[in-house]
């Protein structure tokens, strides 16, 4: 039922797949209970899927608690337990929280170096993530060192030809572009001022 749910989602019927999950969650909390990893994980989807739908404060909510029960039942540094930081803090960003979103993702990037290395591709995804919060922040020099760094592995690991390093590649471009408009933009109120 489950995977059914998932299709649904995917051939972009989110409103039946949510609804499938939801029944899917409670059948797994009255069965199995809450604490129950095939619980926790219906949770998850379920908040993936109302993040979809732009229910961000629903997601949100929902996957802080995934969050609580994954470190709780899993600990801090199980794979599950850094993915649902992960999802967390991707949500925080598109709810414009964007200080929370770029500390959390941080701790998930320090976490998934430490455990799966520099070179692993879900370190990379979330150097990726991380840049672009930092962009959205308008931190833009940060966020271009970091997308630099994501280019580089992408390129090493993956090759040139790669759909994941064009998309660094342009990542990259962007940002490069929206610091030279920062630049000129500061340039014309310099030399407004002067007069």
């Amino acid at each position: 039922m489950n995977n059914l749910a998932i299709t649904l989602n995917d051939r972009g019927k989110l409103g039946e797949g949510a609804a499938m999950q939801q029944e899917v969650l409670e059948k797994l909390q009255r069965i199995l209970g809450d604490e129950h990893l095939d619980t926790i994980t219906a949770m998850s989807n379920l908040a993936i899927t109302l993040g979809d739908q732009g229910k961000l404060d629903e997601a949100a909510c929902m996957q802080q608690k995934v969050l609580e029960k994954r470190q709780r039942v899993l600990g801090n540094d199980h794979p599950d337990t850094i993915t649902a930081m992960s999802n967390l803090a991707i949500t925080l960003g598109d709810q414009g929280k964007l200080d929370e979103a770029a500390c959390m993702q941080q701790k998930v990037l320090e976490k998934r170096q430490r455990i799966l290395g520099d070179e692993h591709p879900d370190t990379i995804v979330v150097m990726h993530n991380l840049a672009v919060t930092l962009s959205n922040q308008g931190k833009l020099n940060e966020a271009a060192t970091i997308q630099h760094q994501v280019l580089e592995k992408q390129m090493r690991i993956l090759g040139g030809k790669h759909s994941d390093t064009t998309t660094a590649m342009y990542n990259l471009a962007i940002t490069a572009q929206s610091e030279s408009i920062v630049f000129k933009q500061r340039c014309c109120l310099w030399t407004r001022w002067r007069g």
